[in-house]
């Protein structure tokens, strides 16, 4: 024996004086660390035999929360690691309009949302990355990217629509905005697109897919960025989008080729009536677009690999004299033509 008296109850062995009892309130095996000292059992704590930590649960009150947990979408550090919500997978929806002025602001948005209902702002040169923003899908409002540090559009790799404006302007600090890569899921801008004034900005080919299949129902204005990003006929010449694309000089009418040896011609061009084109060589199922100067897309037609010619009236879509580009995709790739309507 260590003793021949004290012992509170001879019945439990964890009853002996001087002994250290952890609180756990919530029974999940985890205390918050706080201690008590005496013979008898404290009611809401234990030994460090019947716990899994002496310390580390940041809520002794809820056994769902304690370290090691599942981080969920509820608003609360159910891991106890300091942070709320981290490296959830999205799902909820945010009501109201979101305002980033720091990127501690940017950081704390918690990952749980994938939809915001309201306008997205995100502005001031303390905002260096928006990788916390991985989860956002959806903004049924404006998008505004205006002052910041940004380098890229890194973190809103799964932003699939926009229903209002989406305006990127003036991102000069620091490096200064020189890609807008990131924005390659962005399928839709129901409102208008503005990008301009980003003076290292050179590389748009994240938006290439969105102005060439008319995802914008607005109206395009892309000016005063960087060689390679300064207007939208230049992102669609230097933007392949993975495939070729081979303009020639002066929109003359001469063949352009693919690799496989696909042809088309436009004829005439200038046009002021009708406007046939001609596709031969390797044919395959594609699609031919007419574009605007501002990206919108004006008329489409499938094409198949046993059908070689197509057309349109000038009338029939209401073309003002100007500038026109013709895009012919397949799987192969895609050819890029200028078209002149007098």
């Amino acid at each position: 024996l260590e003793a021949t008296s004290g012992d509170c109850d001879d019945n439990d062995p964890n009853e002996l004086p001087n002994q250290t009892w952890y609180k756990d309130s919530d029974g999940d095996g985890y205390s918050n660390g706080a201690v008590m000292i005496q013979c008898t059992r404290p009611f809401g704590f234990k030994t460090a035999a019947e716990l899994i930590a002496t310390t580390g649960d940041c809520n002794d009150n809820n056994g769902s929360i304690h370290p090691g947990a599942p981080e969920i979408c509820n608003g609360l550090d159910d891991d106890c690691d300091g942070q709320v919500d981290e490296g959830a997978t999205g799902g909820l929806t945010f009501n109201g309009n979101v305002s980033f002025t720091s990127q501690a602001q940017v950081d704390a948005f918690s990952q749980c949302y994938s939809v915001i209902n309201g306008n997205l702002t995100i502005q001031n040169a303390g905002i260096t990355s928006l990788a916390n923003l991985i989860n956002l899908a959806q903004v049924n409002g404006n998008v505004t990217v205006k002052w910041t540090s940004l380098t890229n559009m890194a973190g809103l790799d799964n932003l699939a629509g926009i229903s209002g404006n989406l305006l990127i302007f003036s991102n000069n600090n620091g490096n200064g905005l020189a890609s807008l890569d990131g924005l390659e899921g962005l399928d839709t801008v129901g409102g208008n697109l503005k990008i301009y004034y980003n003076f290292d900005l050179s590389d748009c080919c994240a938006i290439e897919e969105l102005l060439s299949s008319g995802g914008v129902g607005g109206t395009v204005s892309i000016y005063q960025n960087d060689s390679g990003c300064d207007n939208v006929p230049e992102i669609l010449q230097d933007c392949n989008g993975g495939g070729s694309i081979i303009l020639p000089p002066g929109g003359n009418g001469e063949s352009a080729i693919f690799e496989d040896q696909t042809q088309i011609e436009i004829i005439p061009n200038p046009t002021s009536d009708r406007l046939n084109i001609l596709l031969s060589g390797k044919l395959g199922e594609g699609e031919l677009l007419l574009h605007d100067t501002s990206g919108r897309l004006l008329w489409r037609q499938s094409t198949d690999e046993k059908t070689s010619e197509y057309g349109f009236e000038k009338g029939g879509l209401k073309l003002l004299p100007g500038l026109y580009l013709l895009e012919w995709r397949s799987e192969g790739g895609r050819i890029w033509r200028r078209v002149a309507v007098q």
